[in-house]
């Protein structure tokens, strides 16, 4: 003995009782909550939401304080047994047990030290032939020889059996029969007369090939000890296997798809080659024997039209093995239909079939009415919300008294005379007249109203023909606003259409000032005017309106001075973006010291031409368009002062820029300078 065992316990904390409480009192105050269930409440019990945990259960290695006592795995019922291993070789004294949930320091799980002191003392350590130790725990020291084998303990591993030892042979029996530290399969001196023969399993399914075999103390990985497989590739054929009719020898009897196959189906004799066999004569077979079928349904395996596939005929013979003669689903059995209102035409709800006619039917199913006798296929269609004809449909079109309609696409309320059809009352999208000219147009028809757009809306034949259109849109242009004055006389001011040109253009009519009828011309149009000859019913006056820089608006009506009366004063385009008044022509008004002019709101102004110069003209431009002349003088300052204030309101974008030359002396002045005289900023133009 190598020193006193040393005896560890661990002391359990116990709680203390009353003894004279009553073992039945849970000491649950009335009234408290006890959530868990578990007859503790919240006060008493430390965890009230798991009635595992509470002051009477049992504690247990997992962390928690099941019993309430403040620690957690102190005295629980599931501890492991621990064994000191002082030494720290890895190997506990069984003499010194420690209970713990845990491994506890200093402690291992096993019991295999037969010296705890030393750390060279083990189970397996090395002895020396020279000390009497039993350094390997095999109850033996080194120099002796025990087993009586003639080999010390130091020489080999088990001094306790003499059948182990270095000269021994190594045999299949898990033990290092020659001390060579290598155990049965894995020492390569074994005897393998002491091995077991073993058969590849390469399907796994625990049933060896024959063929392929090892020798080994214990079953290496994909052999086993049976040799029966006859298929070792396929996990389902094997000796245990179920025979099934699949072209293999399955259960490895060495036949194949033998009747007693689990699968193997059951064959009937088919005498009469119908498809049908007979019941009465069965047999088992993977595959189907001559003569036989997989149908037990023939009920005369003489007679081949007699089978469940046969026809049922009208013959007095069973056709169909069904068990019933010349039922009513014979084929060839005709459908009755009941005719109540005799009148020779059934009812295809009241239909019936059988081999002989029953009572009260007929073969034709054509009426849809057999309480009515006048109403059947033969009857003539009414427009009476009845199928007088049976054919499906109610009041149709082609009822004798069935009315004409007309298509109103348009909706407008009047039909178009080319789109016609009849039915007892109006189908959609129609009326009962044919006066609309359009119907696609649902503005245009007998009583609407005539508008300017190049359609005739009234359906009178006439295109934009009331004579209150005229100038009311593009397609409805006049020759001028004097042409529109003249035809409606009651036109108001405002923008009108004419027709310039073969084109129509958007003008101002001022229908007011000196009789009306005057065209104002917009200056986004100069320079493609031309002359405005084709436009003007007089010749011999134009018209001028001036704005000052405040909007006010006045007008001067212009014509020739009595003296040159003969001539015209032209209204024309000089170019792109100039648009003139001429009043006297260049080549009368290119004489020095004549007294030129014009007359402006029926009084002359004059000036003497004091250097020929040719030019009498007012000149306005396009809009956007300027240039810059002398300072404002005598006739340009005339000419605006014998302006009238205007009663209408010309829009401002139909004034521009605008210029003004008479001769030499005369004036020869743009619209910038004027607003310092009198406060004008420019004028527009018109004719008439």
């Amino acid at each position: 003995m190598r020193g006193s065992l040393l005896t560890f316990s661990l002391l359990a904390l116990l709680a203390c009782k009353d003894d004279s409480s009553d073992s039945t009192d849970t000491g649950v105050p009335v009234g408290l909550p006890d959530d868990d269930g578990d007859g503790f409440d919240q006060e008493s019990d430390c965890d009230d939401n798991d009635a595992a945990v509470n002051p009477e259960a049992a504690e247990l290695c997992d962390g928690v304080d099941n019993n309430c006592d403040g620690v957690t795995d102190t005295d629980a019922t599931d501890q492991a047994t621990w064994y000191q291993d002082a030494d720290g070789d890895s190997y506990g004294y069984a003499e010194v047990e420690i209970l713990a949930c845990t491994q506890p320091e200093g402690a291992v799980a096993n019991a295999e030290d037969c010296d705890d002191s030393t750390a060279d003392t083990y189970p397996g350590a090395p002895e020396s032939c020279e000390e009497e130790i039993d350094r390997n725990c095999d109850g033996s020291v080194g120099y002796a020889d025990n087993d009586g084998d003639g080999w010390a303990a130091c020489q080999e591993c088990d001094d306790g059996e003499a059948a182990v030892n270095p000269d021994a042979q190594e045999v299949c029996n898990g033990v290092d029969d020659d001390c060579d530290g290598a155990l049965d399969d894995n020492d390569d001196s074994l005897d393998l007369s002491s091995a077991t023969t073993y058969y590849q399993d390469a399907d796994a399914d625990g049933f060896g090939d024959v063929d392929f075999t090892t020798q080994s103390c214990v079953a290496p990985a994909g052999y086993v000890a049976d040799a029966t497989d006859c298929e070792d590739a396929d996990t389902t054929v094997n000796p245990a296997a179920t025979e099934l009719c699949d072209g293999l020898d399955n259960n490895c009897d060495g036949t194949v798809d033998e009747a007693s196959a689990a699968d193997a189906a059951t064959w009937y004799a088919d005498t009469d080659q119908d498809g049908y066999g007979d019941a009465d004569y069965a047999t088992s077979a993977c595959d189907q024997p001559t003569g036989y079928v997989s149908d037990a349904t023939d009920c005369d395996d003489g007679e081949v039209a007699v089978s469940p596939a046969g026809t049922e005929l009208c013959d007095g013979v069973d056709n169909n093995c069904d068990g019933s003669v010349d039922e009513s689903s014979a084929a060839d059995a005709p459908t009755w239909y009941g005719d109540a209102d005799g009148d020779g035409y059934g009812d295809p709800g009241s239909a019936s079939r059988a081999c002989s006619e029953p009572a009260g039917s007929v073969a034709d199913s054509a009426d849809c009415d057999d309480g009515e006798a006048a109403v059947n296929p033969a009857a003539t269609e009414l427009c009476d919300s009845i199928d007088n004809n049976c054919d499906g449909s109610i009041d149709e079109s082609s009822a004798a008294d069935a009315a004409t309609w007309y298509a109103d696409a348009d909706n407008d309320g009047f039909g178009d005379a080319s789109s016609t059809s009849r039915a007892c009352s109006a189908p959609a999208s129609t009326v009962a007249n044919s006066t609309d000219c359009d119907d696609g147009d649902g503005t245009a028809y007998p009583s609407a109203t005539e508008i300017c757009d190049g359609d005739d809306e009234d359906c009178d034949g006439s295109v934009d023909d009331p004579a209150d259109l005229l100038g009311s849109g593009a397609a409805c242009g006049a020759i001028n606003c004097n042409d529109i004055l003249n035809t409606r006389t009651s036109a108001p001011n405002g923008e009108y259409w004419v027709d310039w040109d073969g084109s129509a253009m958007e003008v101002y009519c001022d229908m007011t000032t000196s009789g009306g009828g005057w065209t104002v011309i917009h200056p986004d149009n100069i320079g493609s005017l031309g002359d405005l000859d084709d436009m003007r019913d007089e010749m011999d006056r134009v018209m001028a309106y001036l704005r000052t820089t405040t909007g006010l608006q006045y007008y001067t009506e212009l014509e020739q001075l009595p003296a040159f009366s003969t001539y015209d004063v032209t209204a024309e385009d000089i170019n792109t973006t100039t648009f003139r008044f001429t009043f006297i022509p260049r080549s009368v008004a290119a004489v020095a010291g004549m007294t030129q002019g014009m007359r402006s709101n029926g009084s002359d102004l004059t000036f003497t031409n004091c250097d020929a110069n040719p030019n009498s003209y007012i000149e306005f431009w396009k809009t956007g368009t300027s240039y810059t002349w002398n300072a404002d003088y005598t006739m340009s300052k005339y000419w605006r002062d014998s302006k009238l204030a205007s009663t209408i309101t010309v829009p401002d974008d139909y004034f521009t820029f605008t210029a003004i030359h008479f001769g030499g002396c005369g004036t020869h002045s743009t619209s910038a300078y004027w607003s310092a005289y009198d406060g004008m900023k420019d004028a527009a133009f018109a004719v008439r």
